[in-house]
């Protein structure tokens, strides 16, 4: 290899380097704005005391109580919140079995 070919191969190497690496730079860059829209976007509410909500025991927060012994229509949430089992196990399903295709 003639040393000019020497030259031009390390010249375009570098070139090359610094192109890979301005662009590993701007995608990280895109990430991380990405992530921080991400977490903004989801975060808005997360963390927020519900408000106009009965308390445990239903009892009506200061201030919000009515004529019906502080509970007032729409803010009826019997779980506080909280998810609440079935009252009932779901019945069995009707029919055949399990159907098995292609089973010895």
């Amino acid at each position: 290899m003639k040393q000019p070919d020497v030259r031009y191969a390390m010249a375009a190497r570098e070139w090359g380097l610094r192109r890979v690496r301005r662009l590993t730079w701007g995608i990280a860059g895109a990430g991380a704005v990405g992530a921080i829209a991400l977490v903004v976007g989801f975060s808005g509410r997360a963390h927020l005391p519900k408000i106009n909500q009965p308390a445990q025991g239903g009892q009506a927060p200061a201030g919000n109580q009515g004529t019906d012994g502080g509970q007032q229509a729409g803010n009826q949430d019997p779980g506080g919140g909280q998810l609440q089992p079935p009252g009932a196990n779901p019945a069995p399903a009707q029919g055949p079995g399990q159907a098995v295709s292609g089973g010895s």
